[in-house]
């Protein structure tokens, strides 16, 4: 009989728990969820103030976030994207960067339907690689497999 993976028999919450922040989940939903409710319908020139102060490469409050993602004006949204571009030049010039996750588990407890790791898709075969393993991975990742 094969065990199902579900949060319950996987997850260790003391894994989990220990890495909080004063009993709590470094992402706050709630705040998040207040946050996206407060900032409906942006003003321009509080749009244009969040805009400068990514253009100067400051970390963004969660409030300020929030803001731009209810933009929905499309003048708004056009200076949002061209703030965007000029920040990405500014950080990585004209580089292409890629992030490739490395994956060392088929483990999983979600069930995104976009993902084959998926807890409900009986096709995935679930392993987790062994040191050697995610040694040869790690250098496949950084073009030192020869």
């Amino acid at each position: 009989m094969k065990t199902k993976f579900t949060p319950e028999t996987v997850i260790k919450r003391d894994e989990i728990t220990r890495y909080y922040n004063n009993g709590r989940d470094f992402i706050d939903d709630d705040l998040i969820v207040k946050e996206l409710a407060e900032a409906k319908g942006p003003d321009r020139s509080r749009v244009r103030d969040i805009l400068a102060k990514s253009l100067a490469i400051e970390t963004l409050e969660t409030a300020e976030t929030a803001v731009l993602l209810n933009v929905t004006d499309p003048e708004l949204r056009r200076e949002m994207e061209e703030t965007a571009l000029k920040i990405k030049r500014k950080v990585y010039d004209n580089r292409i960067v890629t992030f490739a996750p490395m994956y060392i588990s088929s483990f999983c407890v979600n069930n995104c339907r976009y993902c084959g790791f998926r807890v409900d898709n009986p096709l995935q075969k679930r392993r987790t690689l062994t040191i050697d393993e995610i040694k040869a991975e790690a250098e496949a990742m950084t073009g030192r497999d020869g």
